[in-house]
């Protein structure tokens, strides 16, 4: 019995003493408990190993999170998304987290998930797959759109063409004009061209229908395509209705070309199409593309905002887009121009 101490005694001692041990140890500070431990002689084996192995637990528990910690930050390194969370970015079309930086994101949530690098790649390109659909279909939609301008602009120059070589037509005395017009036509040159050039106008009512049709989201929907179009130009209408016509030909081709430059400024400027529909319809609703006029009828909003204007939110002199056309006149961005080149040159008058 050292030092006069029963064996129960030495035991409880020695625990007493563990447990103070353990109490310092949850503090935090185990290089004064290995100092303790080192020149405590009194400490019982058993004691001394038990508050060796809960410090050896705790040290080795942040060692492995230190590691854990290091190894992602070099994975999202070698995948090019090293560094803090992105912060939002801000566009002239509101505040976005760019492609890049959501990629970024998803992998840093795979590799925490335990993913390897590659699995944490995959894993955040299957969940940016439906932007990558978005944007896919945004570049159909901005092919078809400068089609259609192309389109309606050719169309557009064969019913002018067709108007000022047909003369007279359509009104009350349309169906007895043509009938003098088709006997005249047997003697007269003159009335043959004319002939000729209403068959001309005639033939670009079916391209105007064909145009007019808009499945899906775009531009413009269909109500409002054949609200602006109608049946199109035609020899039963007169030469002023025509012409009404032919101006919402060449009105509806700029909306085209106003809605392709958009959805490309919208995906270069943001890296994907995702919210553009919604965006597009905003500035529609506040720029409708048509108004009522005061005889009531439909007619082409001339004073409606550019949509430059309106994402940049700069009061700059309005554009009239049914007189102007791609060029140095354009209420578009010419290619290469950039958004301050652009206000610039509105603000010079074009």
């Amino acid at each position: 019995m050292a030092y006069g101490y029963g064996q129960g005694q030495i035991e409880k001692a020695g625990q007493d003493r563990a447990q103070k041990v353990v109490d310092i140890l949850k503090l935090g500070d185990s290089d004064k408990i290995v100092e303790a431990l080192k020149g405590d002689r009194e400490l019982a084996p058993a004691a001394a190993g038990f508050a060796l192995e809960e410090m050896d637990s705790s040290r080795k528990a942040k060692q492995a999170g230190d590691i854990k910690r290091q190894e992602i930050q070099a994975q999202l390194q070698a995948f090019g998304a090293g560094g803090s969370p992105e912060q939002p970015t801000n566009s002239m079309f509101g505040e976005y987290t760019p492609t890049k930086d959501q990629r970024n994101q998803l992998i840093r949530e795979g590799l925490s998930m335990g993913l390897t690098p590659n699995a944490a790649s995959e894993y955040a390109n299957e969940n940016l797959s439906a932007s990558k659909s978005l944007s896919k279909d945004a570049l159909a939609k901005i092919e078809e759109a400068r089609r259609r301008a192309a389109n309606l602009e050719s169309i557009a120059a064969e019913a002018e063409a067709g108007v000022e070589g047909a003369g007279a037509t359509g009104g009350m005395l349309g169906g007895v004009r043509n009938l003098a017009s088709l006997a005249w036509s047997i003697l007269s040159p003159e009335e043959r061209e004319q002939r000729a050039s209403e068959k001309l106008l005639d033939a670009t009512k079916p391209k105007v229908i064909m145009e007019s049709r808009t499945p899906g989201s775009g531009a413009l929907s269909d109500f409002e395509s054949r609200a602006l179009l109608g049946a199109g130009a035609s020899s039963l209408n007169t030469p002023e209705e025509n012409n009404i016509l032919i101006g919402n030909m060449r009105n509806t081709a700029q909306i085209q070309r106003d809605y392709s430059n958009f959805l490309e400024a919208y995906i270069q400027d943001k890296g994907d199409a995702l919210g553009a529909d919604i965006a597009w319809q905003q500035y529609k609703a506040a720029n409708p593309p048509f108004i009522r006029g005061e005889d009531g009828k439909l007619t082409f909003n001339k004073d409606r905002q550019s949509w430059v204007d309106y994402f940049a939110g700069n009061a700059v002199p309005q554009v009239d887009s049914a007189t102007t056309s791609v060029g140095s006149g354009s209420s578009t961005p010419l290619p290469g121009e950039t958004k301050e080149q652009f206000i610039a040159r509105m603000m010079a008058g074009g």
